[in-house]
């Protein structure tokens, strides 16, 4: 940090300033926008795999076996998706398990309203994978 002394003209006195820097919000290096990516991708990838080798529709109402099952498979996704975002990230692991978790929350919410029928595995995005995202992603920050 540097000060230094200021003259004020006309005999009115003297002024202290300091210079200090300033850290400015830095631009997404390739590598962050990488490790986000590929953590959504390991929550997105494995649900869309989960419906469509289980033949289920995920506005559809199912049993609840099934309904159990996805769940828990969406919460250990979610968990790995933010943990792998965080390791993968160049710097502040959290802040890019943060940003897949929050991706998983705006597709959970735009699902919810924009679709007919059972709501359930939107709803458990929103309320269970979402935070599991941001554990994962806490983990691998340890």
């Amino acid at each position: 940090m540097q000060s230094g002394k200021c003259e004020v003209p006309s005999g009115v006195g003297s002024a202290k300033w300091e210079v200090r820097s300033v850290t400015l919000p830095s631009v997404p290096t390739g590598r962050s926008v990488f490790a986000v990516i590929a953590g959504y991708l390991v929550f997105g990838l494995s649900a869309v795999l989960l419906f469509q080798i289980a033949g289920v529709d995920p506005q559809a109402d199912t049993r609840l076996g099934f309904k159990i099952f996805s769940v828990a498979y969406g919460v250990v996704f979610a968990l790995g998706a933010g943990w792998l975002a965080a390791r993968l990230a160049p710097g502040r692991p959290l802040f890019h398990a943060a940003i897949v978790s929050a991706i998983i929350a705006v597709a959970a919410a735009g699902s919810l309203v924009g679709a007919s029928g059972a709501k359930w595995s939107q709803l458990s995005a929103l309320l269970l994978m979402t935070p599991a995202a941001l554990l994962g992603g806490r983990l691998a920050a340890r």
